[in-house]
């Protein structure tokens, strides 16, 4: 590992360029307002550094109404498998 001295970091900084992928950008939906506001305010002082593939537009774009009208649901939906008989017990029993 090189050590990190103050230079270093700013000058890796400088040259670096951030990618998001689609699940960050529809997971901002399910953040509150106030902290939504404060990640929105430092990511526009580094837009020019920020790049977004175009897979990751596309995908956006199919999910982004999911992510806005039901964003917690799908988090904490529970998989199929577990509802299905077959199930020891369902964990439904545990949830309660």
């Amino acid at each position: 590992m090189i050590p990190q001295d103050p230079y270093t970091s700013k000058e890796s900084f400088e040259e670096a360029v951030l990618v998001f992928d689609t699940s960050s950008l529809c997971r901002m939906y399910e953040i509150q307002d106030k902290y939504k506001r404060i990640l929105l305010d430092n990511i526009n002082m580094i837009n020019d550094k920020i790049w977004f593939p175009n897979q990751v537009i596309v995908e956006y774009g199919k999910n982004r109404i999911k992510a806005i009208n039901n964003p917690k649901e799908e988090m904490y939906k529970l998989p199929d498998f577990f509802t299905k008989k077959g199930c020891y017990k369902p964990v439904t029993d545990y949830l309660a």
